[in-house]
């Protein structure tokens, strides 16, 4: 086990980039209308449904690069009704989003998360926009959604990282100190510098292996976490 671990209780894991990956395919030149079919209502043609998918794309990458609404973040739903979809087309959009937005565990972390399990209270601690239904399903048909404490998803809570109010919310909600809880994560400003600023230890999955100031330790896969 990784030495960053010793004396820890918790471990927060990052979903995206370290579990999960194949994630955010919101490209122009992702193919939104064949997910919009498939959802079997078909009011909208294709000339509405791809644009209103990449305006409200495009709306949600504003904000989250720039960081302008890490607190109260709109959903999904809300950017699309803003953009002036009726509340039944916007739901569809939206889900059609969620779709492109959804990765897949990987088969290091279906190993290693139940590994971790054994020996630590596992949270899931992850910046998403859509709604997390069907990352919940996918965590549950793996079978290891059992293995997490808790699973905290921005979107349920309007807060992304690296706002200091998800995490405090996620160690209420893990019943964790973070003196004796260990973030792990592939982004050191979302993901390990506010973690680390709460008093948690960072631990930062990057395939350089490049350490750097204020980082507890480097692991290329999360395999090596148990190592």
């Amino acid at each position: 086990m990784n030495r960053a671990f010793a004396g820890a209780r918790a471990v927060f894991l990052d979903m995206n980039g370290v579990l999960v990956f194949g994630h955010d395919r919101l490209s122009s030149d992702e193919d939104f209308f064949a997910n919009y079919q498939a959802c079997g209502v078909k009011t909208l043609d294709a000339a509405t449904v791809v644009p209103a998918v990449s305006q409200a794309v495009a709306e949600l990458a504003r904000l989250y690069a720039g960081g302008l609404r890490d607190v109260c973040f709109p959903s999904v739903f809300e950017v699309l009704c803003e953009q002036g979809q009726a509340q039944a087309e916007a739901q569809l959009l939206a889900d059609v989003i969620a779709a492109h937005e959804l990765g897949s565990l990987s088969a290091e972390a279906r190993r290693v998360v139940p590994q971790l399990a054994r020996q630590f209270d596992l949270t899931l601690i992850s910046n998403l926009w859509s709604s997390p239904a069907r990352w919940r399903r996918h965590f549950d048909d793996a079978g290891i959604d059992r293995c997490f404490r808790a699973m905290v998803f921005s979107s349920d809570i309007a807060m992304n990282r690296p706002a200091p109010a998800i995490f405090e919310h996620a160690l209420r909600l893990a019943g964790a100190d973070a003196a004796t809880t260990v973030m792990v994560g592939d982004d050191l400003h979302r993901d390990l510098a506010p973690a680390a600023a709460l008093g948690m230890r960072a631990v930062w999955v990057t395939a350089s292996g490049t350490t750097r100031l204020g980082v507890d330790a480097v692991v290329r896969i999360i395999g090596e976490l148990v190592a």
